[in-house]
């Protein structure tokens, strides 16, 4: 009786918040309403698998945009590393790393091997740094502002610009001559 309850329980919580889960990713990745249901379809099915695991710390609604937040960040990160080993993410509406351009050149094709190589090493740095300063650089590649990425990862937006501003002090001081 208890597992129908829960159930039951569920239905009611995914029927009054999926849109909220597809408005989040709406907002914070400017997504197509097709990628951000998928992306809150995968959501419920990680609340519905700990539903009976819920310990009640936080709101149910909260610990919804907690998932969704990390479901963001895993499509963000799946994003640009699946792209940078030539792997098609289901989620790749989104030219990844908009910053670093990677579109043919009319430079001779050593300069074009000498460019790709320098863009390589920057993607490397940029996998290097810790988690959270690495998803502060990839959305800015992708031209989310301070505001909007402090906004998604909960931040303040000095902490944001600060992180950021460490990471690019990081990049440079690697690839100096």
């Amino acid at each position: 009786m208890e597992t129908n309850q829960n159930n039951a329980n569920f239905d009611s919580f995914y029927k009054k918040h999926f849109n909220r889960a597809v408005n989040n990713f709406k907002r914070w990745g400017k997504l197509s309403t097709e990628v951000a249901e998928e992306l809150s379809q995968e959501v419920f099915i990680k609340v519905y698998r700990n539903w009976g695991g819920f310990r009640g710390e936080t709101s149910l609604v909260t610990w919804l945009d907690i998932v969704c937040k990390n479901v963001y960040l895993n499509y963000l990160r799946g994003q640009t590393t699946s792209s940078r080993k030539g792997i098609n993410h289901p989620y790749n509406v989104q030219k990844p790393l908009k910053g670093i351009n990677t579109a043919p050149s009319n430079k001779n094709p050593e300069q074009h091997a000498l460019d790709q190589e320098k863009k390589m090493r920057l993607q490397d740095e940029i996998e290097s740094l810790p988690k959270k300063t690495k998803i502060v650089v990839e959305m800015r590649l992708n031209e989310y502002s301070f505001k909007e990425i402090a906004r998604s990862l909960q931040s303040s937006v000095e902490t944001v610009r600060s992180q950021f501003g460490k990471a690019l002090k990081h990049i440079r001081e690697k690839n100096e001559p």
